[in-house]
């Protein structure tokens, strides 16, 4: 979720999650940006050339939010 204070999108989150629990067998997967601190990638290409513990970014890529959220809504 995207702000940074739990509750101005987690509650209705939640309410909404309650309701569809109601109708169907889903399952929420919960990812607070702010934890996650995804970050662009800046092509540097530091990862390849000396491993990704030298990324600039300290490793907060934003490529990990993104596969998480394909393999959730892809059923991967």
């Amino acid at each position: 979720m995207a702000s940074p204070r739990k509750g101005d999108t987690s509650h209705p989150t939640q309410r909404i999650e309650e309701e569809m629990a109601r109708q169907a067998d889903v399952s929420f997967d919960y990812l607070w940006l702010r934890e996650a601190d995804p970050r662009p990638c800046t092509d540097c290409c530091a990862c390849f050339w000396a491993g990704e513990e030298r990324c600039p970014r300290g490793g907060r890529s934003a490529a990990p939010v993104a596969q998480r959220a394909s393999e959730r809504t892809c059923g991967r």
